[in-house]
């Protein structure tokens, strides 16, 4: 028995739709504490997403000596905050990753933040 081109393909599309393997997905971020994602009509939640590094807020303590009107040394020590990447905020685009379903269920990945495209982000310091 021989089969066609069309059932070959037919059995291979049901195979990868079912499959349980991975895809891309893009979603918002809805709340942050609790972290709750809204992907293709599902909302994910913290229990099934991992987050990459690029996607934590970061933040620089900077300490530094305090200067008077003079500009000489005083005995004060200043500290201040950078901020070198912002944490996630509602409304914010993500970039998903869908783990493929194993025996701890489907897990998303969360890759990095999107927005539409600007020709140039500024951003300035004090």
């Amino acid at each position: 028995m021989f089969t066609t081109v069309g059932q070959v393909k037919q059995v291979i599309q049901g195979y990868m739709q079912n499959s349980g393997r991975g895809g891309f997905l893009t979603g918002v971020v809805k709340s942050v504490a609790p972290l709750a994602i809204e992907a293709e009509k599902m909302t994910l939640t913290e229990e099934s997403l991992y987050i990459t590094d690029s996607c934590i807020g970061l933040i620089m303590h900077y300490r530094h000596d305090h200067t008077d009107s003079m500009g000489g040394k005083t005995d004060k020590q200043l500290q201040d905050d950078v901020i070198l990447r912002e944490p996630f905020k509602p409304g914010d685009g993500v970039l998903l990753l869908a783990r493929p379903d194993t025996v701890d269920g489907v897990k998303y990945i969360v890759l990095d933040r999107i927005q539409p495209y600007q020709e140039k982000r500024e951003v300035s310091a004090k």
